[in-house]
């Protein structure tokens, strides 16, 4: 698998917390409300960090 650096593109953000909501529901059982509270932190970190320059990728992505 090939890992490359590069800039956010749309659909990053998402695709990371809807990640993170399937595997703490799988894992843990938790509900949307936890997914819900990520989104927000996950946002605010966005946010926060406007030196946020890549992303770690991979074809495999989704």
């Amino acid at each position: 698998m090939e890992i490359t650096l590069r800039s956010p593109i749309p659909g990053d953000i998402g695709w990371l917390i809807s990640m993170h909501g399937h595997l703490y529901s799988e894992q843990f059982n938790f509900d949307s409300n936890f997914e819900i509270d990520i989104a927000k932190k996950i946002i605010s970190f966005f946010d926060i960090t406007k030196q946020f320059q890549c992303v770690l990728g991979s074809s495999h992505r989704q």
